[in-house]
């Protein structure tokens, strides 16, 4: 009786792990995208937007447990307040931004530029292909140029690589990814509730690039910057700052007071042509 009912129970575990591998990404991408959007596309209150937002990140945790990547990340270091801290006050500066964002617009937008008669969703399309133009662009430069790194080095000095590193960043650092993402969307006129459709996905998008689940990714590997592409094995860290600050304050005050570009360990790997094992469980 006891091996039959042992047998019964790895086998509904061995179930819901093989949901999660093959459900977690499509549910993500496309089903809770899809709530947030049609919630924004029906101008839904900030508190219901955050809500939804929430449920994502509860059921991107709930994966993590079931289908780790690695175990071990899945255990506190001592960095899962200070990094909820992190998330608590750039989610915070987003809604802040989608508040003052129709004053933005009514100063510098261009009037009629924006495609207002379009699906919403075909909107938010088009938002996020921009917006992303210019994550990238802003992303590549903070690795490039020293006084960038020195705000970026905070989102690379994480530990362990799971969901809440997605929005574990400076908010220095977020408001300029901000500014030069946003700047040309602002010029066309980007209507506010497009804008919050936007702000949800990029932070769904922040969960499945970081999150620890071995998820399986298909054919959507090649096309889109998914949690394979962002973990290098063990090797998590920045090569140069093994000391590097760990609580909320000091990881704030650390730009200002070191100066000079420093490199995470997967930058000195692809120096020294060693390839970063990043190959799927």
């Amino acid at each position: 009786m006891v091996r039959n009912t042992s047998a019964a129970q790895m086998q509904r575990l061995g179930f819901t792990r093989s949901m999660v591998r093959f459900g977690y990404l499509p549910t993500m991408l496309i089903g809770v995208n899809a709530l947030g959007i049609w919630l924004a596309s029906n101008d839904s209150p900030t508190p219901v937007m955050l809500g939804a937002l929430l449920a994502a990140v509860a059921l991107s945790c709930a994966a993590e447990r079931v289908l780790p990547y690695e175990r071990p990340w899945n255990r506190d270091r001592g960095d899962t307040r200070r990094d909820i801290v992190h998330a608590a006050v750039n989610e915070s500066l987003q809604v802040a931004s989608l508040l003052l964002l129709p004053i933005v617009v009514g100063w510098i937008a261009i009037d009629g530029l924006w495609p207002r008669s379009w699906p919403f969703a075909a909107q938010v399309l088009v938002a996020l292909l921009i917006l992303d133009a210019g994550i990238t662009f802003g992303h590549y430069a903070s690795h490039r140029l020293s006084v960038l790194w020195r705000f970026h080095a905070v989102h690379h000095s994480v530990e362990r690589f799971y969901g809440f590193n997605g929005l574990m960043k400076h908010p220095l650092h977020q408001l300029f990814e901000t500014a030069v993402a946003t700047t040309p969307l602002v010029l066309l006129g980007l209507p506010a509730s497009v804008a919050a459709a936007l702000v949800f996905c990029v932070a769904v998008q922040l969960l499945l690039q970081h999150a620890n689940v071995g998820y399986a990714v298909g054919p959507a590997g090649p096309v889109l910057a998914l949690n394979h592409l962002h973990r290098y094995s063990s090797d998590i860290g920045i090569a140069t700052r093994p000391d590097f600050p760990v609580t909320y304050v000091a990881q704030l005050a650390d730009p200002f007071r070191h100066p000079g570009a420093v490199a995470t360990i997967a930058d000195a790997a692809v120096r020294r042509d060693v390839r970063p094992a990043t190959e799927e469980p």
